[in-house]
């Protein structure tokens, strides 16, 4: 009698007590049912199966034939045969699974003339009914792929749940480019070269099903199936005569037009393109919203106007972001902000680590009186002061703050004063803590050259002073009442920055002054007054503080 034993392998493993013929030489390969072509040998172990949603056991009568026929009615993708006698299905090949040389080499128990793997390894074979591909497209082939150097690498997008064949020609083709190519299941990736070193393969291992539509196959692990464009024209070859010919080609599609970026979109203008620090805890504009229909320009910044935000940024070619108030500016040139918008292929749409923002020109800009709300300056461990004119504020003046120490032993608490880098003190950077209230923040000292420093609070006419706390040598209450203020002299508008440093509600009280008892050395005062020693007051220069990466 056939025995037969269902397994839902939750966690049950086979036991192997069979002893089964070992074979030195391939027997012949059956016929395959319709629509079934065969993987070769794939390496597996009881504890982590390469095919595993369903199995059984049949001692004396498995056959490839009967296992299929088991696999079959569920729309399993893949079946497999292992140790003459076991039979599974799924929809993957899993992860641990990987072809190998040799080790399928024993005899099936119902059929001898058959193959049905080995110990620790598996014949597998694959449901071969991967519809056409999407239209306006054709197949290349399966490819090699590594993820070091990518066969197509110029762009790509992960779907764990709604990866298909459509999904990815949908993401590729608005920028037109000439390949597609899908991976490991989930993967999409577009470029208009097959890059080196990839190369054609026939190993079976584009085998994986793709994540929303088990249907199709999307490549494999180090495997990608590519499809190019039928849209793009060659050359016909020249005529057999010694007669130089000029051939004309005509693109069955008008050329598409070059993607700009759109200069305004409803009441929001271009301010310009910015690098973006998408590998750090904050981000140049901190909101992300999902866009219906797509993201360019126009819909992002009507998804942010309707969210209440007067800034809105488009990032690597499918990405919308909002906020309140941009406190980070790192200029990058336009040219760097040149991914095509997936949804919209005539306008640029940022690029990787790049945003492209927009500011809404009807928005009631923040008052320059009050402290920034929402900003995100206390999740950058490291910034640094830039003083600039009230007037020109990238005028060659004394720009960098940084700070000089009256004792080198370390053991003990050090007063560190804030001064001009460009007189000789060395650049430090800086950390704005946050306390909960964004009117009252700490403003630390990331000394390079010693302890961690604390400020404390600024005495009209004094300069701005730090001391450090060695191993809590002696308890310093840093004082907490810093703050981050729109910037009177930025040059992209009310709601971009850099923002600047306020203290005690003040960002207008901030000076430098050259010390007469200090051979000129240029100190950060407070507010200055006129009955001081160290300086002339009315020699001082007024700065606001910009706060920097």
């Amino acid at each position: 009698m056939v025995f037969k034993k269902l397994l839902a392998l939750s966690g049950s493993a086979f036991i192997h007590g069979y002893a089964s013929e070992e074979l030195n030489t391939r027997q012949t390969a059956p016929a395959l049912p319709a629509g079934w072509r065969s993987l070769g040998c794939y390496s597996d172990s009881t504890s982590s199966r390469t095919l595993q949603t369903a199995a059984f056991t049949d001692v004396t009568g498995m056959t490839i034939e009967s296992c299929i026929a088991f696999c079959t009615p569920s729309a399993y993708q893949y079946a497999g045969v292992e140790f003459s006698r076991e039979c599974y299905c799924d929809n993957l090949i899993e992860s641990t699974g990987a072809p190998i040389a040799s080790g399928c080499n024993m005899t099936c128990t119902g059929n001898s003339a058959e193959i049905c793997g080995g110990a620790n390894a598996i014949n597998v074979f694959s449901l071969n009914t991967s519809p056409p591909p999407p239209t306006g497209w054709t197949s290349a082939g399966c490819y090699s792929d590594t993820p070091t150097s990518r066969t197509l690498k110029v762009a790509s997008f992960t779907s764990v749940t709604d990866m298909t064949l459509e999904a990815c020609a949908a993401f590729c083709t608005p920028a037109g480019y000439e390949f597609f190519g899908v991976e490991f299941s989930r993967e999409c990736y577009c470029d208009n070269v097959i890059e080196s070193p990839g190369a054609i393969e026939t190993d079976g291992g584009c085998n994986m099903p793709c994540t929303g539509n088990s249907a199709e196959i999307c490549g494999g692990s180090s495997r990608i199936n590519i499809y190019q464009s039928t849209a793009i024209s060659t050359a016909p070859p020249p005529p057999p005569s010694s007669t130089t010919t000029t051939a004309t080609t005509t693109s069955a599609n008008p050329p598409t037009p070059t993607p700009t970026i759109k200069q305004t979109a409803g009441t929001y203008q271009y301010k310009g393109c910015f690098e973006d620090g998408v590998a750090t805890t904050w981000r140049t504009l901190a909101n992300g919203l999902t866009v219906s229909g797509g993201v360019n320009a126009e819909r992002c910044a009507a998804a942010c106007q309707a969210a209440g935000f007067p800034l809105a940024g488009l990032e690597f070619g499918q990405e919308c972001w909002c906020d309140t108030f941009m406190e980070i500016v790192d200029v990058r040139p336009d040219s760097e902000c040149n991914k095509p918008c997936v949804a919209d292929s005539t306008e640029l749409c940022g690029a990787g680590s790049r945003i492209a923002v927009y500011q809404d020109t009807s928005a009631t800009p923040p008052d320059p009186q009050q402290c920034l709300t929402n900003f995100q300056l206390f999740l950058i461990s490291a910034v640094n002061l830039r003083v600039v004119l009230p007037t020109l504020p990238d005028d060659d003046v004394p720009t960098w703050l940084g700070g000089i120490t009256f004792t080198q032993d370390t053991s003990v608490p050090q007063v560190i004063l804030l001064t001009s880098a460009e007189k000789g003190s060395p650049l430090m950077s800086f950390f704005i803590g946050n306390t909960g209230n964004n009117s009252q923040n700490t403003l630390d000292l990331n000394n390079d050259n010693g302890p961690f420093a604390v400020s404390l609070p600024p005495k009209v006419g004094g300069p701005q002073l730090f001391v450090t706390d060695p191993v809590g040598f002696v308890s310093v209450n840093p004082y907490n009442q810093y703050c981050a203020m729109p910037n009177p002299v930025g040059l992209y508008g009310p709601f971009i920055g850099p923002a600047v440093l306020a203290v005690n509600g003040r960002k207008d009280l901030w000076h430098l002054c050259s010390n007469t008892t200090a051979f000129g050395r240029v100190d950060l005062v407070y507010s200055p007054v006129a009955t001081s020693t160290d300086y002339t007051a009315s020699l001082c220069g007024q700065f606001f503080i910009q706060i920097e990466i």
